[in-house]
């Protein structure tokens, strides 16, 4: 979900053309028209590694908001790619403590439903790895990076299907799906 162009930096943060680029010159993106877009969660470390005076909560949800907008309705927000570990160990270490209660939050919901719905306890083998890419999920980084639960998922019905999506390839689970 490359949805973070280097015009919405500049709306949302104030600043010129050329300090985004300086931010992100090592950022994965994807061509969309004359652009080029970025993800939110790989942008969020950078922006506050890279910026002195980091990343205000107004500033982020800018982000959220504009990220929210771009996504495609009906676009699939559950498989994170193949390179999800790195860019999730990223995203949760730039993390502020608010920021990370509310992920934790997320992450004991996404655990508590797997351990009601699913019936093979094989995907909680992998368990740590898929509740660190939680974080990788719109919606979750909306209502970690916001504060606004009305994002989240149903985790019932959430849980299941994100674990079977992102389970690592050698986990029956995966197999048999």
């Amino acid at each position: 979900m490359f949805t973070i162009t280097v015009p919405d930096l500049q709306a949302c943060l104030r600043v010129s053309s050329a300090t985004p680029k300086g931010w992100l010159g090592d950022c994965p993106r994807e061509r969309t028209g004359p652009r080029y877009a970025y993800r939110l969660p790989d942008i969020l470390p950078r922006i506050r590694e890279r910026r002195p005076r980091g990343l205000s909560a107004a500033e982020a949800r800018s982000l959220v908001e504009v990220d929210r907008v771009k996504r495609s309705y009906g676009e699939d927000t559950l498989y994170l790619g193949e390179d999800a570990r790195e860019r999730a160990q990223r995203l949760v270490n730039s993390l502020t403590e608010s920021e990370s209660e509310r992920l934790a939050y997320c992450q004991s919901q996404f655990t508590a439903a797997l351990v009601e719905r699913l019936l093979d306890r094989e995907v909680f083998t992998h368990i740590e790895f898929l509740r660190l890419l939680l974080a990788l999920h719109p919606d979750i980084l909306a209502y970690v990076m916001t504060a606004d639960d009305a994002v989240l998922p149903d985790w019932r019905a959430f849980a299941p299907a994100f674990a079977v999506i992102n389970a690592p390839e050698s986990t029956p689970i995966k197999e048999a799906a």
